[in-house]
């Protein structure tokens, strides 16, 4: 029933890639996170022609995509003007200028990139993903009024934000005492106009005591947002949101933007976001929203990271119960209804943590292409599903006003709970996020690219990564079997190149169940199988030698005692 509507949109999808390529057009992907980019992979493979602003040096994270890097590793760092106009200028004026460009951004946050392309390259940007609502949505101070507009009041989580220089002794006390859980632990976020993030757990802390609270807010400029830390583990919602409405100047649909007279900070602008939707004639009934199960995140693994507030993985075929699965359909829904009425289009989702009454609260939401999405995507269409990054393509490039590709939207917009339930019954993918875990920076000692290797269980039950074949695909993990097949991507590494520590140096993926699923859940968290824990040890020695993780274990040794 679906695989031909999974197949038109892969139709729509060449279509466009064909129309466009033959204007001479030229897809540009310019992020800060280009291992997500993997759909300008499938536009080669359609003809098309692409490159990456970004990364590191001598880097290519995607085999015949050419990568041009400012000279510096641009893997998570903050989203400035100064960075942008940096990873731009390293693009060859010859390669883009008078060309017709197709900008591609994974987490757009306004009009920054094509600017710099029309003016110091001279590109002529005749399609974009841009939009800056991500500067309005994913602002913490403004999710209560988001929430509470999408009918979702009931997962608030309770919070309160505070400007930081404002804070004295007594006042300090009590936001510690209002907020704290049964164990003591309290959430600390940098919010507001100072501290605007690129996602990724930045500026999040947890802490345990009166006293940790005090030292660590004051250490906060502007505004601070302070939760009660709820006592459950997290998921991650992908979904695509977007509308039925052509934009026969832009291509693709219509789309919302913030204006300068629109206050980003300030939760009443939603009213001003859906207004001007409604005026371009989003009613809900034009809105769609196409929903990707939820996955099970892990968060802060110290197997796998240095921070306490990074996402390390997701287990994307988690089986939850009946009662969530059904939740996180109306979350998604309501949430990306509100959304697409404000003119959203594209990527978006939410974190999510579930406690042990099964209640589900909202996070944040992220309004960008998240950590999963992609390959939640690409599980979907291997279920004969329809991907949303493939749907977010259509709807950012191709001629909507088309009629084959308005029957399109028509069809997936009707199909949409069927197509998320259906995708609940499909095989999931989990990713284990890998980052550099000491402080400072580590060494690479090898050269390592994208691919599938083969991983073999010694006698003494350590594991040995074979990197001498790339193999075709990877298999089902069974973790009693002797040797196993597990893929590495989002990976670039050169002999000597420099990893700080937080970047992230690759994702080992694969599919799994049961006891061989790389993500468990102990007392209410999400943590690393043990089972895997001396495969991903081997891999992190192999890159960066033995002592890499003995290091590691003597610096969190460290850490612990200091803090005792």
């Amino acid at each position: 029933m679906f695989s031909k509507l999974s197949n038109e949109v892969k139709a729509v999808f060449n279509k466009t890639v064909k129309e466009l390529s033959a204007k001479n057009t030229l897809f540009v992907m310019t992020a800060f996170y280009p291992q997500r980019g993997g759909i300008l992979q499938d536009v080669v493979k359609a003809g098309g022609q692409a490159v990456i602003a970004g990364g590191a040096p001598n880097q290519q994270l995607f085999t015949d995509i050419p990568q041009y890097s400012p000279g510096y590793d641009t893997t998570g760092i903050s989203e400035t003007p100064k960075e942008i106009y940096e990873i731009v200028k390293a693009l060859p004026k010859e390669l883009v200028s008078g060309r017709p460009v197709a900008l591609f951004v994974e987490a757009p946050v306004g009009n920054l990139w094509s600017n710099n392309l029309r003016v110091k390259k001279r590109a002529d940007i005749i399609a974009s993903n841009e939009q800056n609502l991500r500067l309005f949505f994913e602002e913490k101070t403004n999710l209560q009024k988001i929430l509470t507009e999408a009918g979702l009041e009931e997962c608030f989580i309770p919070s309160e934000v505070v400007k930081a220089e404002q804070l004295d002794a007594e006042k300090i006390s009590s936001l510690y005492a209002q907020y704290q859980g049964s164990n003591g632990k309290v959430v600390i976020q940098s919010c507001g106009a100072e501290n605007f993030e690129s996602g990724g757990g930045k500026g999040t802390s947890i802490v345990s005591s009166a006293e940790e609270f005090a030292q660590n807010i004051v250490q906060h400029k502007g505004d601070v947002k302070v939760a009660r830390f709820i006592d459950g583990f997290c998921s991650n919602m992908s979904m695509f949101v977007g509308n039925t409405i052509a934009d026969k100047e832009h291509g693709g649909v219509q789309k919302g933007h913030l204006t300068s007279e629109d206050n980003a900070f300030s939760e009443d602008t939603i009213y001003a976001l859906l207004q001007r939707g409604k005026e371009i004639g989003i009613s809900e009934d034009k809105t769609i929203v196409l929903t990707a199960r939820a996955s099970l995140k892990a968060i802060g693994d110290k197997n796998l990271t240095g921070s306490s507030s990074n996402g390390v993985g997701n287990s994307l075929g988690y089986e939850f119960p009946e009662e969530i699965n059904a939740k996180v359909y109306e979350i998604s829904q309501k949430l990306g209804t509100l959304m697409a009425q404000c003119g959203k289009v594209g990527l978006c989702g939410a974190d999510l943590i579930i406690d042990s009454d099964n209640h589900i609260w909202i996070n944040e939401v992220n309004d960008r292409q998240q950590g999963p999405t992609e390959q939640l995507s690409l599980d979907a269409e291997n279920a004969d599903l329809v991907g949303i990054h493939r749907l977010a393509f259509i709807s950012n490039y191709a001629d909507c006003s088309a009629p084959k590709t308005q029957k399109l939207l028509y069809q997936i917009q009707q199909s949409s709970e069927n197509l998320y339930k259906k995708s609940l019954e499909s095989d999931g993918s989990f990713y284990i996020k890998m980052m550099g875990k000491q402080q400072g920076t580590a060494t690479a000692i090898i050269d390592l690219k994208p691919g599938v290797y083969a991983i073999d269980k010694q006698a003494d039950g350590s594991w040995q990564w074979d990197f001498s074949q790339n193999h075709a695909q990877s298999q089902n993990i069974d973790l009693n079997q002797s040797r196993i097949y597990a893929g590495l991507t989002g990976v670039s590494l050169k002999k000597g190149q420099l990893v700080p520590a937080g970047a992230q140096i690759l994702r080992i993926v694969g599919k799994a169940k049961n006891g061989s699923s790389p993500f468990n859940i102990q007392n209410n968290k999400v943590v690393l199988n043990k089972k895997w824990l001396p495969i991903v040890n081997k891999l992190y020695s192999d890159i960066f030698g033995k002592d890499y993780n003995h290091q590691q274990t003597l610096l969190m040794n460290k850490n612990n005692s200091a803090q005792r």
